[in-house]
């Protein structure tokens, strides 16, 4: 006769015992421990695998050995990324150093910019990193949410396109530049014009603040510069000399000197107190179409049509040396962070490098097809990337090799930027609607980030948050990240 104390011991219909396997084990009893969260990772519908995941942080290294084989697993990556991202362990951070994070972007949040119905001519982005503010064609100017893509005000007064954003070191006041001859202050919280600046007689075409922040200088067709005050919006004064268009405008970095080029071929400096000029550089026999400032504000960089780079001596104006090799126009230059290489693109298809303090041309790097447009040296001085109509290319400032050609696009490619915090990706938009991520040091396209269904002009980084933002002639903003999963959030609430 068999007890009832001996029937309770027997086997129930779910429970795992040798020799029996039910693959439905929703009320079984596992193993528990480590063990079960194993078990749990390799034989379990999905959703039971994502919970299971936190709980390998609760078994110390072998947990994060768990963690990081769950980095190769489709379904479980992101939950394992957002899990391990934040560890400190040798073993996490190499592995982490070694996955492709962009394999987990996604398109976050499509701003379907209503009432932009031209394309988006510039972007800037607040302060704090909460407020896209978009200029178009249409001559409006929107803010939008960035966590919910809700517009949240539309700001018309412009007549004409709106061509140049800046928003003040406070965070407080965008100042907007447009064809209409104007700039306007505008409250970044209420949306109202603060302020309409009127002067210019043609575009204002490009905007600057000073470093205190307290001066606004606006460059326009109309071979002025001015400045204004930032808080009252009030002309301080007109900088008049320039003979042609101001092309491009910058300040040094104590903010004490403006330096300016046009196309009449000649450079300027001008006192930001005083608005004097205290020194006019001749010697380019063309349009100036650049200028860079070296990091000690000591020297000046410009580039012209007449196919030279020159440097100048920015306290006593003297021509240092003269540039010579390139074939055509030099229209883009940039300066090394050291100061001790200055880079220059050209429309004859080469980047040269340059002694700063010989004028030696130390390399001409060679292999674009076409005219290069643009170039950037990265924050850590040792590469150069370069855009043409055709590819990306990345070189070695120290060797001058080309360390990587990146050529999968069938397009022109319109901007190109370095991720500070990631040095070894490279982020590109282009006429074929994509933004692609590449890896600098093997040329592998890391992602393409589709979605756009027209050109993309430009793409911006918001380094602290890893947000990729890009505007499109589609008419529409997107924001691209790494979604939060749920599962993660659920943990992060128990902790």
């Amino acid at each position: 006769m068999t007890t009832s104390f001996e029937k309770t011991r027997e086997p129930r219909l779910h429970d795992a015992v040798l020799g029996n396997y039910r693959t439905d084990l929703t009320n079984a009893a596992v193993l528990g421990g480590l063990e079960g969260v194993k078990f749990c990772l390799k034989n379990n519908p999905k959703q039971d695998r994502l919970a299971a995941l936190p709980k390998a942080l609760n078994y110390g290294e072998p947990g994060l050995d768990l963690l990081i084989g769950a980095l190769e697993d489709p379904d479980l990556k992101l939950n394992a990324y957002q899990l391990l991202r934040k560890k400190q362990e040798p073993k996490v951070l190499q592995a982490l150093k070694e996955f492709n994070v962009y394999s987990l972007y996604e398109c976050l949040r499509t701003i379907q910019t209503k009432g932009h119905t031209e394309p988006v001519y510039t972007l800037a982005i607040s302060s704090d990193g909460h407020t896209i503010v978009s200029g178009s064609g249409d001559k409006t100017i929107k803010l939008w949410d960035i966590n919910t893509g809700k517009c949240l005000k539309t700001l018309d007064g412009h007549t004409e396109s709106v061509y140049t954003l800046a928003i003040s070191s406070d965070g407080h006041t965008i100042v907007s530049g447009s064809g209409d001859k104007t700039i306007k202050l505008w409250d970044i919280n209420t949306g109202r014009c603060l302020k309409t600046l009127d002067g210019h007689t043609e575009s204002v075409y490009t905007l600057a603040i000073s470093s205190d922040g307290q001066t606004i200088v606006s460059g326009s067709g109309d071979k002025t510069i001015k400045l204004w005050s930032t808080k009252t919006g009030q002309y301080l004064r007109t900088l008049k000399g320039h003979s042609s268009s101001v092309c491009s405008i910058a300040i040094t970095g104590d903010g004490q000197t403006i330096v300016s080029g046009s196309s009449d071929k000649s450079i300027k400096l001008w006192d930001i107190i005083t608005g004097k000029n205290t020194r006019t550089l001749k010697g380019h026999r063309y349009k100036v179409n650049s200028i860079a400032i070296s990091p000690d504000s000591q020297t000046i960089a410009s580039s012209s049509d007449d196919m030279t780079i020159k440097l100048w001596d920015i306290f006593t104006g003297k021509s240092l040396r003269t540039l010579k090799g390139h074939k055509y126009n030099t229209n883009s230059i940039a300066i090394s962070p050291d100061g001790q290489t200055i880079a220059s693109g050209s429309w004859d298809r080469t980047i040269k490098l340059w002694n700063t303090k010989t004028g030696e041309c130390t390399r001409t790097l060679e292999g674009h097809r076409y005219k290069v447009n643009s170039i950037a040296i990265s924050p850590d001085g040792q590469t150069i990337t370069s855009s043409s109509d055709d590819k990306i290319k990345a070189w070695s400032i120290s060797t001058g090799e080309c360390i990587k050609t990146f050529q999968d696009y069938s397009s022109s490619v319109y901007s190109a930027a370095i991720n500070p915090d990631e040095q070894s990706s490279i982020i590109t938009s282009s006429e074929n609607k994509s933004i692609k991520i590449w890896d600098r040091n093997t040329g592998q396209c890391l992602r393409t980030l589709e979605g756009h269904r027209d050109s993309v002009y430009s793409v911006t980084l918001i380094q602290d948050s890893q947000l990729i933002i890009s505007g499109s002639s589609d008419g529409t903003i997107k924001i691209w990240g790494i979604p939060i999963c749920s599962e993660y959030l659920s943990h992060n609430q128990e902790l």
